[in-house]
């Protein structure tokens, strides 16, 4: 059984975090809304021939083009318009959502059109060129570390979930969105601790092998 099953305090402790902004969302809001206002808003980005097919295919574009509800509706209720638009563009393109979802996921982890997704970051969402590009190369130089790590760690017998489950729900944020470098920020955390551990591990193992063998010492009875 996992260590959140076994420890009810950790489900309590989560719940008086959401469980108050989820309410207070509910009461102000016309829309029912639990987290944020602005699903429409990225499903509708994430949701035209722009973005499902040609060559920035998993990325995001500014695929609504309106109307927008007025000022005089809510956020919730502004956000329902896109979120109608993305739907019906989903449904109508069931056949081409795996190929998109695995090109969003393929950006997210710099798998996918690497060099595209980082150009974008910095021409598009104003990162600057060269933190973009020491970015992506930072990543892939921890990667093979991160991964070492997370099989020390597992081997160890050290809890790997924390680490795996900012990936997993990373991962999950664009394949129903889009895949963008900062939403693997989050991951990054567990990446460069995993890593940590890596290169750690990959330098004790370094070490012994450079390490001479001693020879034994064979005493002779005279």
């Amino acid at each position: 059984m996992p260590n959140w099953a076994q420890n009810p305090l950790v489900l309590i402790a989560g719940a008086c975090v959401v469980v108050p902004w989820v309410a207070s969302n509910m009461v102000r809001f016309q829309e029912p809304t639990f987290i944020s206002t602005g699903t429409g808003g990225a499903l509708a980005a994430a949701s035209c021939d722009g973005v499902y097919y040609g060559k920035f295919i998993g990325y995001y574009a500014n695929c609504f083009t309106g109307p927008w509800p007025g000022p005089e509706f809510d956020e919730s209720e502004r956000d329902a318009a896109p979120r109608r638009v993305a739907r019906e563009y989903i449904e109508s393109h069931l056949d081409r959502l795996p190929i998109v979802v695995a090109a969003r996921v393929g950006r997210l982890w710099a798998v996918f059109k690497p060099g595209q997704t980082t150009w974008l970051d910095w021409w598009l969402e104003g990162r600057g060129r060269a933190p973009s590009y020491i970015g992506l190369f930072s990543y892939y130089l921890l990667m093979p570390f991160a991964i070492v790590g997370v099989v020390v760690l597992r081997r160890r017998r050290v809890p790997i979930l924390p680490l795996l489950s900012v990936a997993v729900i990373a991962t999950i944020a664009a394949a129903v969105t889009f895949g963008v470098t900062r939403y693997r920020a989050p991951a990054e955390v567990a990446i460069v601790v995993a890593a940590g551990v890596g290169a750690s591990a990959a330098g004790t193992w370094l070490r012994s092998r450079a390490r001479p063998d001693r020879p034994a010492l064979v005493t002779e009875a005279a």
